[in-house]
């Protein structure tokens, strides 16, 4: 991915990110020479998600962004529209945002400059992190057991659709919680496919 809006402690390696740059312009259609490209304020990054349990398509997950060139600092920046690839090197969720980070860096390292850093600021967190675009850890050991997600969670909404089930398969559905409905598939549908 990379990060943009960044105060001139972006990356110095031109090659890498005018490559990277001009790549994601032509994404929107946009052409231009790499060799134009002027990006001391943009950094590449790594997009790391972690995914503990059971997650659903479109939740937020934490997500830590690092620098993989030699930027100076992601304090102030703002990760672009980045895919997160799983083992299997497909896309499971989209990253973008802005990221925060628990170091920074001031002064200046220059002839009598003084420069501080604290902590690790080419390292950081994504503010409200990654969108899934897959269920995560939820699978199918229970094959007669059908589970709904509401959208818009209500407790109203969900009790009244395992009312609405039950009025027709009786004891067979259950609202667990204000975005979840579990429905046990009654017998006579089981062996259909």
């Amino acid at each position: 991915g990379v990060v943009v809006g960044l105060a001139g402690t972006g990356d110095s390696d031109s090659s890498l990110i005018q490559s990277t740059i001009s790549n994601i312009m032509q994404n929107f259609n946009v052409i231009i020479d790499e060799n134009e490209v002027k990006a001391k304020n943009t950094a590449c990054v790594m997009v790391t998600a972690t995914i503990n349990g059971k997650a659903h398509k479109g939740d937020m997950v934490e997500a830590s962004v690092a620098a993989v060139g030699d930027s100076k600092s992601l304090l102030g920046g703002e990760l672009l529209l980045t895919p997160v690839f799983g083992a299997d090197g497909e896309v499971w969720a989209i990253a973008q945002g802005p990221v925060t980070t628990g170091g920074f860096l001031f002064g200046s390292d220059g002839a009598g400059g003084n420069q501080q850093v604290k902590n690790h600021p080419t390292a950081g967190m994504l503010t409200n992190g990654a969108k899934l675009l897959k269920d995560v850890g939820i699978g199918i050991a229970n094959r007669d057991i059908l589970t709904y997600y509401l959208r818009n969670p209500d407790y109203t909404a969900a009790v009244n659709l395992a009312e609405s089930v039950n009025s027709r398969f009786f004891g067979s559905s259950v609202a667990l919680d204000s975005a979840t409905i579990r429905v046990r598939v009654p017998n006579e549908f089981k062996d259909e496919d």
